[in-house]
């Protein structure tokens, strides 16, 4: 799980890495360095361009000072630099840097925004360094216009640990805030550039190692990583029969929604559950029963409404002892006597408990009663039942969702998911996860019944509450944006059908494909999950042979096309094949090569592996059999290289369609041809090599 930092956090991990024989001072010139890097990158080129760094105070601002003064004095551009502070109130490392900046030979001088327009007007790559991640509230006077100047430019801009104008510890944004195309953050990546909307004014973020001892850098707080899940996906041993396979009880559905319960209940057996129960109002079983052909059933007594009276808890505790798992609410209502059922069976189960939608309504301005109960919970509110829950705007819960889950959880004593893009995990005991899969097309109705019925099948499989919400909600992300790619909405029903593709796919085989590399006798492979996409590392003392396995398939492509070769599901689907070649000397401190199938090797600087250029996938276009050179503006419409543009800076790539603000036009690299198996580049000490595959077999 890679941990994520709050300002507290952060500055501790200042302070302790101090202690241990690292400055302050060292820390910001290799911060600096880093910044400068990715600055390098972006303006694709040093000598003769241009750069303009806008610089706050503190060690924010001291950040800039040592970029600028390593892009002036070692790779020869120019540079403006705006000091946005009193030089005279800059103290320690940053004022030591202002001075060695001046000593460089660069100007600086008081922020005029007339001056900032113009300079920003002549330059290739601006430097964002005016708030730091202790920055809330609302930038104003000279700070907001450098910001609005920043953003209304046209050079791309790279931030400082965080977009100014965006809150560390909540992602808020109250006022003006940096648009980036490139942030650099140091160590781990901070709650601002995570979460939303926050994370919208990143771009791609870029973590950068400057020297802080790995044991210090931990959190209560981290984002879910793809070897996290795969690590918690329970498997099924060979003896085993549906019962020990996890038995899930399903209380849904009303007159007025009687869909709601199939789609728990068939995402709980597609999720893995050997049996499904569903107990539905008596009334509307008929026609459950019609949409379902795995399950048993329980009816309910009901209400005058249509919905479970509170004598539906008899017939319920009277099986309650035979299931692993139960999945309450959607669609249940909250007319009648249902949310005193509902309380009834929260504070008297001795099974672990899913309460979403109506169960979550029924203890709307009472969620002390939630402590009140035998059995674990897992809560699974999207915003605006949280509010209700808790008695308290919406806008309030936006504002700071981990903080906000982590209380709740604490005083709930259950686990909460609490769902929005990047949903929070949140357990009583205060640690915290952030799901970085899914998106705007689990925005329909009844994705959140399917992440139910997930989430119940965990449960009755022995996860615990908080695993069992995390692997859940990953996977069930991952099914949205692969279900959701050409950006409609999708019908929950099309998204239910789908999830027994997403498990195997997403777990057995994008997540085990580390495992079959190590199979044929590669040590060091570990998977890393980016959005939509998944990276592959191997040691890099094996990639002679990985260059060989590479050429075996790709002439073994060429004679067949029906090829069975071990390697073939890793690179034959492979969109690039990146070495980052470290140097301890010279100006390209990094650099990266991109072998396409027709021979061309592409070497350019980069500041990081996210700067890496990917050659973009020839199956996923439907390239016709026996080509191998397909020019992607030929083979696709420009809806969907729009899709494939999104996708690859979603997962970190710098293959960037960049829109220049004022002239927006599109500046394009050249396609990428054919499907990256020809690897021709010699490894180098100190590289790392990267397959990139999709996360879709």
């Amino acid at each position: 799980m890679l941990p994520v930092l709050t300002a507290a956090e952060t500055r501790a991990l200042d302070r302790e890495t101090e202690a241990r024989g690292t400055s302050v001072g060292a820390l910001m010139e290799r911060a600096g360095l880093a910044v400068a890097r990715a600055a390098l990158a972006m303006a694709e080129g040093g000598y003769g361009r241009r750069v303009v760094v806008v610089a706050g105070k503190g060690n924010n601002g001291g950040d800039g000072l040592v970029a600028a003064r390593h892009l002036a004095a070692r790779w020869g551009m120019g540079v403006d630099a705006f000091l946005l502070t009193d030089p005279s109130s800059l103290a320690g490392p940053a004022s030591a840097n202002l001075e060695s900046l001046r000593a460089a030979g660069v100007p600086t001088g008081p922020f005029d925004t007339d001056r900032l327009h113009h300079a920003l007007g002549r330059a290739d790559v601006a430097v964002d360094a005016v708030f730091g991640i202790g920055f809330r509230g609302t930038a104003e006077g000279a700070h907001a216009a450098a910001i609005e100047a920043l953003n209304e430019s046209a050079p791309p801009v790279v931030a400082v640990d965080i977009p100014s104008g965006v809150e560390g510890d909540t992602a808020a944004v109250r006022g003006p805030a940096v648009t980036a195309d490139v942030t650099v953050t140091f160590g781990a990546p901070k709650v601002g550039v995570i979460l939303y909307p926050g994370a919208a004014h990143a771009g791609v973020l870029e973590v950068a190692d400057i020297g802080f001892p790995p044991d210090l850098l931990a959190s209560d707080l981290g984002v879910l990583e793809a070897g996290d899940i795969r690590a918690l996906w329970p498997g099924r041993e060979a003896e085993t029969h549906k019962r020990r396979s996890g038995v899930v009880l399903v209380v849904a559905g009303s007159r007025r929604m009687s869909g709601a319960p199939r789609l728990v209940a068939e995402a709980a057996s597609r999720a893995g559950a050997g049996l499904v129960t569903v107990a539905v109002p008596e009334g509307i079983l008929p026609a459950v029963q019609a949409g379902l052909t795995e399950a048993t059933f329980l009816p309910l007594p009901e209400g005058s409404a249509g919905s479970a009276s509170e004598a539906a808890w008899e017939t319920v505790a009277e099986r309650l002892g035979s299931f692993g798992a139960v999945a309450v609410g959607p669609g249940l209502s909250t007319d009648g006597q249902t949310p005193a059922f509902v309380r009834r069976l929260v504070r008297s189960s001795a099974v672990p408990l899913v309460l979403d939608a109506d169960a979550i309504n029924a203890f709307a301005g009472r969620a002390g009663d939630l402590s009140h109960r035998e059995a674990p919970a897992v809560l699974t509110p999207h915003t605006g039942e949280f509010a209700r829950l808790f008695g308290m705007p919406v806008d309030e819960v936006l504002e700071d969702r981990v903080g906000l889950a982590r209380k709740a959880a604490a005083e709930t004593g259950c686990v909460v998911l609490l769902k929005g893009s990047r949903s929070v995990i949140a357990s009583p005991e205060g640690e915290a996860r952030i799901n970085p899969t899914g998106g705007p097309v689990l925005a329909t109705g009844g994705t959140g019944d399917v992440l139910t019925g997930a989430i119940a099948t965990l449960l009755a499989r022995g996860l615990s509450p908080l695993d069992a919400a995390s692997a859940a909600a990953f996977v069930h992300g991952l099914a949205g944006g692969l279900a959701g790619e050409e950006r409609v909405a999708r019908l929950a029903e099309q998204f239910r059908a789908a999830l027994p593709r997403i498990v195997r796919d997403a777990v057995e085989q994008v997540l085990g494909a580390e495992e079959r590399l190590r199979a044929l006798g590669f040590r060091q492979v570990r998977l890393r999950h980016h959005g939509p996409l998944a990276r592959i590392e191997v040691d890099p003392a094996e990639l002679p042979r990985l260059i060989e396995l590479g050429r075996e398939v790709k002439r073994a492509v060429e004679a067949s096309h029906d090829v069975v070769h071990p390697l073939e599901p890793e690179l034959r689907d492979v969109y690039g094949v990146i070495f980052w070649q470290h140097e301890a000397e010279g100006p390209l401190t990094q650099r990266n090569v991109t072998v396409f199938a027709d021979g061309e090797v592409d070497r350019s600087p980069c500041g990081s592996g996210t700067s890496a250029r990917l050659a973009l996938l020839d199956r996923s276009g439907g390239l016709p059999r026996g080509e191998r050179h397909v020019d992607l503006h030929q083979l696709l419409d420009g809806e969907r290289l729009e899709i494939l543009r999104r996708r690859l800076v979603e997962a970190g790539s710098s293959r960037r369609v960049r829109q220049r603000r004022e002239e927006k036009t599109e500046d394009v690299e050249k396609p990428a041809k054919g499907s990256a198996l020809d690897i021709l580049a010699e490894p180098s000490a100190g590289s790392t090599v990267s397959l990139w595959r999709a996360s879709r077999a």
